[in-house]
């Protein structure tokens, strides 16, 4: 569970997350929350302000650039300091290949890392979301025009860190096709050459 939540005062301004193990209460933040059926975790992340986190009679304070971890039947863990925010490597100006892998710096301490993409640079509407083991995801098949990736390293403890968002530009339709025949550096003599390449089915003719 992703939250942005308005920074309010005054009675009934209090906003929380009830989970199994643990509840979060803010008065302006933004944080995620997430809880593990199999383990029966709870994870509270802070990106932004300051999240009271209660559990077992206990409450920790967790600031933004850290999260905790509940587990079921004790209090919320010590702040864990988040991963930081991954480098990615230089995007092209447009994309125009299908499956593009998107590339960024391994993170010390990661295990895994999380990939989102969406129409805005909020986040308000999810398009596509993956976890991945390296540190390069390929890009989903999606309509032409612009989007917004967000990538983030995974603790081994399940722990997520800080966002990098960068914008993305897809001109991939109608896919090219791709050259046969006269192979790339090939000569040709005597004749004009006969150009052949292969079908698109996207395209209803060829320039």
């Amino acid at each position: 569970l992703n939250s942005r939540v308005r920074p309010a005062v005054g009675p009934g301004s209090r906003f929380e997350i009830d989970s199994p193990s643990a509840i979060s209460a803010v008065r302006g933040t933004e944080l995620r929350v997430a809880f593990d059926r199999e383990d029966t975790t709870s994870r509270v992340e802070v990106l932004k302000g300051g999240v009271a986190v209660s559990g077992q009679k206990k409450t920790r304070l967790i600031r933004s650039g850290f999260g905790t971890l509940i587990e079921s039947g004790t209090p919320p863990s010590p702040p864990i300091r988040l991963l930081p925010a991954p480098e990615l490597e230089p995007l092209p100006e447009k994309i125009e290949q299908p499956s593009w892998p998107i590339r960024w710096q391994p993170l010390e301490g990661a295990g895994r890392y999380r990939m989102e993409v969406a129409l805005s640079p909020e986040f308000t509407t999810f398009l596509w979301d993956r976890a991945v083991d390296a540190p390069r995801a390929a890009l989903p098949g999606l309509p032409d025009g612009p989007y917004y990736a967000r990538v983030r390293g995974i603790a081994s403890n399940g722990i997520e860190g800080l966002n990098t968002i960068a914008k993305l530009v897809l001109n991939i339709h109608p896919e090219p096709p791709i050259p046969l025949r006269p192979e790339d550096q090939g000569a040709v003599r005597g004749v004009a050459p006969e150009l052949h390449w292969t079908a698109s089915s996207e395209a209803a003719k060829y320039r």
